[in-house]
C-alpha cells in the first residue's frame, strides 16, 4: 500500500491511496485521519449514583444536534490520558476523582483512521451542579441520564455518533464486568 495524500487542511488530511485488492488487482481507496491527532479519547462521565453526563453538540456535517459523550484529539505529543483529561476539562469544566480507560473503539474503520481510547471519568456528587458547558465548542446543552436512559434514547435514534455509542458498549462491558468481578 502507498499513501497518497490529496488534500490536508489545518483538522484533516484525505488520502486516496494506491492499493491491491483481495484478487491482486491493483485499485485506489480513501481514507482520512485528522491531522496531528489521529489518536484522541473518549470520556464516559460517571456520577456515584451511576448516571451519566451526554453533551447536547452542533454537528455541522450533519446540520443537526447530536447527543455524545465528551470526546477529541491528542495534541501532538499528548498522552491520551492527558488528552481526555483535559478534553473533560474544556467541554464540561469537570475534574475526575478517578479516570479509568475501559478500552479503545475506531467508530468507522471504513474510512476513518482513529483510534479513540474510551475512558470512565469517575466524578464526586457534586459535579452534578457544577457543569460548564462550553458554547465556543458548538456545545449548547448537557443531561445526566441513567443506562437505561441512554438505551431509550439510541433505539429511538437520538443518540448516533459511533465514538459515544462504542463507549457506551464499552461502558456497559466494564460495568457486566466489575459486578461478575464483585459478585464472584
Amino acid at each position: 500500500m502507498k499513501e497518497v495524500l490529496v488534500y490536508e487542511n489545518q483538522r484533516v488530511q484525505v488520502f486516496d491511496d494506491e492499493i491491491r485488492r483481495p484478487d491482486g488487482k491493483p485499485d485506489t481507496y480513501f481514507h482520512m485521519q485528522y491531522r496531528n491527532a489521529p489518536d484522541g479519547a473518549v470520556i464516559v462521565p460517571e456520577l456515584p449514583d451511576g448516571r451519566l453526563l451526554m453533551l447536547g453538540i452542533r454537528r455541522y456535517a450533519f446540520d443537526e444536534d447530536s447527543l455524545e459523550f465528551p470526546r477529541g484529539g491528542a495534541k501532538d505529543g499528548e498522552r491520551e490520558e492527558d488528552a481526555a483529561l483535559r478534553e473533560l476539562w474544556e467541554e464540561t469544566g469537570l475534574q475526575p476523582a478517578k479516570l479509568i480507560a475501559i478500552g479503545h473503539c475506531r467508530p468507522d474503520t471504513s474510512i476513518l483512521r482513529v483510534d479513540a481510547t474510551v475512558y470512565v471519568a469517575k466524578l464526586a456528587a457534586s459535579a452534578e451542579k457544577a457543569v460548564q458547558v462550553q458554547e465556543q465548542e458548538a456545545i449548547h446543552g448537557y443531561a445526566w441520564m441513567t443506562g437505561d436512559e441512554i438505551l431509550r434514547t439510541a433505539a429511538a435514534g437520538g443518540v448516533r455518533d459511533g465514538f459515544s455509542l462504542s463507549a457506551f458498549t464499552l461502558y456497559l462491558a466494564y460495568k457486566l464486568e466489575n459486578a461478575t468481578v464483585e459478585e464472584g
